[in-house]
């Protein structure tokens, strides 16, 4: 898009764009597509389209996550820590087991994280705890040195007329 343009001549442009009448965008179109060399279409798209956000900063959209504030992430990690790293699904089926002498040993819940703790869903504990996973690493390599070790015969396995 940017053959006759930066980023702020068409920041620039949008603007005037965007607050002009009908007659005006029709000039103003004009002007862009004989400075761009592009399709007016695609101008049209272009100067409608709004600024993009950094990525980091966008707000995550709908409604905010009752799971998300750190002293129940803190108290479901110590719960996943203290059955093995248990997978989330057994980690759902034993939860009321384990919350007992959990509490004994760290100190009790409250009672909203406790009734938290009681009613997740094992894809969600999964989506929280993602981040605390360590990602899983291919334990096997293609090696030429143990290649040359193995002395494998070729022709004991290539069967003539006479072995039948």
């Amino acid at each position: 898009m940017s053959r006759g343009l930066n980023q702020e001549q068409l920041e620039a442009f949008r603007v005037k764009y965007r607050k002009s009448n009908r007659a005006r965008k029709k000039t103003l179109l004009d002007e862009f597509v004989s400075v761009t060399g592009c399709h007016r279409k695609h101008v049209i798209r272009v100067l409608k389209r709004k600024k993009r956000v950094d990525v980091e900063h966008k707000k995550k959209r709908g409604r905010k996550s009752k799971y998300e504030f750190p002293e129940f992430v803190k108290s479901l990690r110590l719960v996943w820590r203290e059955t093995e790293f248990m997978c989330s699904k057994l980690l759902k089926s034993a939860m009321r087991e384990w919350l007992s002498p959990v509490e004994k040993h760290y100190g009790k819940f409250s009672p909203e994280v406790r009734e938290l703790l009681m009613q997740i869903s094992p894809a969600t504990m999964d989506r929280i705890l993602k981040p605390y996973k360590c990602k899983p690493k291919s334990g096997t390599k293609p090696g030429s040195l143990l290649r040359t070790e193995i002395p494998i015969q070729g022709s004991i396995w290539t069967l003539s007329s006479q072995d039948l």
